[in-house]
């Protein structure tokens, strides 16, 4: 058995080139294409490249939002929390407090409500 296995091994490579043989086979037949079809073969590797920036992009801006859906969530908590224990007008000092701290802090305070129909709306304050 070994006497097999060796010998099918020094077939088959035999029969294969060096690496620098293949890599100098594959510089020369690159070298026999058109500028055109290097040309399309160098856009066709950017938008490889390009894509895959673009999913990576996606996977993060998904992640972003689910963390916005979970900061959400929490925040609604709380506030209900607070307003339960403490009663609404302590909610509204607290947002105020954020808002404050977030312009200071970062310059604008984006004010994300839901209304009563459960729509979204979103403005933001900017300060100079």
């Amino acid at each position: 058995d070994l006497n097999a296995n060796s010998q099918k091994f020094n077939n088959t490579s035999s029969s294969y080139k060096t690496t620098s043989s293949r890599w100098s086979e594959t510089a020369k037949s690159l070298g026999n294409l058109s500028p055109r079809t290097k040309e399309m073969a160098k856009i066709q590797s950017e938008i490889v490249r390009e894509r895959r920036k673009l999913n990576a992009l996606q996977e993060e801006h998904t992640d972003l939002l689910g963390l916005l859906a979970q900061q959400e969530l929490e925040l609604t908590i709380f506030k209900d929390t607070l307003e339960k224990t403490s009663g609404l007008s302590y909610v509204i000092q607290a947002e105020e407090e954020a808002q404050l701290g977030a312009i200071e802090r970062y310059g604008s305070y984006v004010n994300f409500r839901r209304s009563h129909n459960h729509e979204f709306d979103y403005s933001v304050e900017m300060v100079s």
